[in-house]
């Protein structure tokens, strides 16, 4: 099932910054994950502009990304697949999930007597 959705693509900034002083949201967590976790095992600072270097460690961790780089190429970018689409669910039950967690009632006016509900949904790739 190929449709618009789930279509991967390269893409970088291409913003041009207010200030000299203003960074990229990819430099801003390249800098907090150096900060946090130092570089043993990743040279965050590398990733700071290198887009293609930060495809390698994709491709490298996370499955249905082989070859990004070269993948990328590809006039309109490649198909990754949107196993939601497909109504496959990768739970114990093979059927969405579905879960409830309370709202701080500080979002909400005060005078409002009960909030019955509130839906939102989550979602990560399309």
């Amino acid at each position: 099932m190929e449709d618009s959705f789930s279509i991967v693509h390269a893409s970088e900034g291409v913003g041009v910054p207010l200030a000299d002083t203003q960074r990229s949201e990819n430099a801003i967590v390249v800098g907090i994950a150096h900060a946090v976790l130092g570089d043993e095992k990743v040279k965050w600072r590398d990733l700071a502009g290198d887009y293609n270097l930060i495809r390698n460690h994709i491709a490298a961790t996370i499955p249905g990304f082989a070859d990004f780089n070269a993948r990328c190429d590809q006039p309109g970018g490649f198909y990754l697949g949107n196993a939601a689409a497909e109504l496959r669910f990768n739970t114990p039950t093979q059927k969405a999930g579905f879960s409830s967690a309370a709202l701080p009632a500080s979002l909400f006016p005060q005078d409002l007597p009960e909030v019955p509900f509130t839906l939102q949904t989550l979602r990560s790739h399309d």
